[in-house]
């Protein structure tokens, strides 16, 4: 054969492979990039939510979204309704997902569901750390190509041999996995029932010990200032371009040890310095509605609630939306600095050796 039927035969197959690899991935469309209606149960376990998250936000029917880290992962859809009166609520959390990532996630869902209404968000201090267009895994470790709304780049997940994967994965994976909570939308993205014996105080200990690997961001890049640019441009600006939508923020109780650490590594100026600011910028907006659990002593000092410094048990989920639904540690502007004393005599007054 010579080289140029060669290279006609070459370029004929690679356009045939991938014409039918482009049709797989179309009919299959793993990561629900063009319809909700499958012929396989869809799976919500957290691998790969970031590719998963731009297809629920665009094809899900919903009134009402979850968003937040793994913080929030553990709420249940039912319960979130029930307690919050929403009508239809999806779960779109990310687990370690940056300010970036949950405003591009978020900006995806309003322009795709103009009855969006309500939004039950988890403010983790953490993901203010950094550049505001930090991404946590890294350049192109976030597909924004699967958040758009131009077809012209689908060829990135259509032609992709990873989508292929998932595809394969999306009908196989029902018949080879037994855990049929991830195919429980009412469920979704909860990782609770992975460690039904992880809560202890044991656990959160060896944390403890190992917390020099506890949000190992580079250390000037952790001030006020660099948290400020990000919630500006990230969470700030996208709730005040949405009146029409009211957002439930709440700050996650982690353990008390977090604030030990910030102590530790001398961030509590920049940490409180920066809640502060939220709780003044947010209480300016009128569809806002901000509560703080990172205050409540008999959940943050009661190390068995969690299985390392930060993730808690899934009845804690249970019991904030119940506080949420009688405003219970509801922050308000007579009450900012009474919030913030609270935390600073928490942490002073807590004792590591005991």
């Amino acid at each position: 054969m010579s080289s140029k039927k060669f290279i006609g035969f070459m370029l004929i197959f690679s356009f045939v492979m991938g014409g039918l690899i482009g049709i797989i991935n179309w009919v299959i469309d793993p990561f629900q990039q063009y319809r909700v209606d499958t012929f396989y149960p869809i799976s919500y376990d957290t691998d790969k939510q970031r590719y998963k998250n731009g297809g629920f936000a665009k094809n899900f029917s919903y009134d009402s979204l979850i968003l937040g880290t793994s913080m929030t992962e553990n709420f249940i859809l039912s319960e979130v309704e029930e307690e919050l009166n929403f009508k239809k609520a999806i779960k779109l959390s990310i687990s370690g997902g940056s300010a970036k990532e949950q405003s591009i996630t978020l900006g995806t869902a309003i322009t795709n569901n103009k009855n969006l209404k309500n939004v039950l968000w988890g403010l983790d201090t953490f993901v203010f750390f950094g550049e505001e267009d930090n991404l946590a895994y890294g350049e192109g470790s976030f597909p924004f190509y699967l958040y758009d709304s131009n077809y012209f780049n689908d060829y990135e997940y259509l032609l992709s041999i990873n989508t292929l994967k998932a595809s394969g994965e999306a009908l196989v994976n029902p018949h080879l996995i037994n855990d049929k909570v991830i195919y429980d939308q009412n469920r979704m993205y909860q990782w609770q029932h992975n460690f039904p014996n992880s809560f202890t105080q044991e656990n959160v200990q060896n944390a403890w010990d190992n917390r020099e690997e506890f949000l190992n961001f580079e250390e000037d890049k952790q001030t006020f200032l660099y948290m400020r640019n990000s919630f500006d441009t990230n969470f700030l600006q996208i709730i005040k371009n949405n009146p029409q939508i009211h957002f439930k923020v709440f700050f996650p109780p982690y353990s008390i040890l977090v604030f030990k650490v910030f102590e530790e590594r001398e961030q509590m100026i920049d940490v409180l310095e920066f809640k502060k600011y939220v709780y003044h910028c947010l209480l300016e907006c009128k569809n806002v509605t901000l509560y703080d659990f990172q205050t409540t002593s008999k959940t943050t000092t009661n190390l068995d609630n969690y299985k390392d410094l930060t993730h808690y048990h899934q009845k804690i989920n249970t019991w904030i939306l119940e506080q949420i639904k009688v405003k219970k540690y509801l922050v308000t502007k007579e009450n900012i600095d009474q919030h913030l004393q609270n935390l600073r005599d928490q942490i002073q007054a807590y004792n590591l050796k005991e």
